[in-house]
């Protein structure tokens, strides 16, 4: 079988686009950030060999991630993972400089180049839409934070 006909041969072209192509529109956040694959599987058949022997059939449910988010497309970097496990295996950015922790904001993740507030009161997690800077995400969230809590001490 051509390797280019391999059932994850998709898989290894769109890891090695996000990497290597300037144009994807996937790249800033891939090789823009310095994430490179390893240079074995460079070698499509070598890539596609470890994932048979290595990983195994893909899950059902489950996508490709580096375990390390920050890490490189590289042995023992790389599971089958399910949308849980990607979803927490996000970059997230704290908001050291803001004035947030009494508030209880804790976080605003980027995602494709958008922000995205996220805050809790009494365990139940609320989010705002995108935005893009992280400045425009604090304001929102703070913002919808408020809101949140003037409806909660009407009720």
């Amino acid at each position: 079988m051509k390797v280019s006909h391999h059932p994850r041969y998709n898989l290894y072209s769109h890891m090695m686009d996000r990497c290597y192509n300037n144009n994807s529109s996937e790249y800033p956040n891939w090789g823009g950030r310095g994430i490179v694959v390893c240079e074995e599987w460079h070698d499509s058949s070598v890539f596609l060999t470890y994932l048979d022997e290595v990983l195994g059939d893909r899950p059902e449910g489950h996508t490709f991630d580096r375990i390390d988010n920050n890490g490189n497309y590289e042995p023992g970097n790389v599971r089958w993972a399910t949308p849980s496990q990607q979803n927490s295996n996000r970059r997230v950015y704290e908001l050291k400089n803001h004035k947030v922790s009494s508030t209880g904001v804790k976080w605003v993740y980027k995602i494709l180049n958008k922000y995205y507030g996220k805050f809790q009161i009494k365990g139940k997690p609320y989010f705002t839409t995108n935005y893009n800077t992280i400045d425009e995400a604090l304001d929102a969230v703070l913002q919808y934070r408020k809101e949140v809590m003037e409806q909660i001490i009407e009720s």
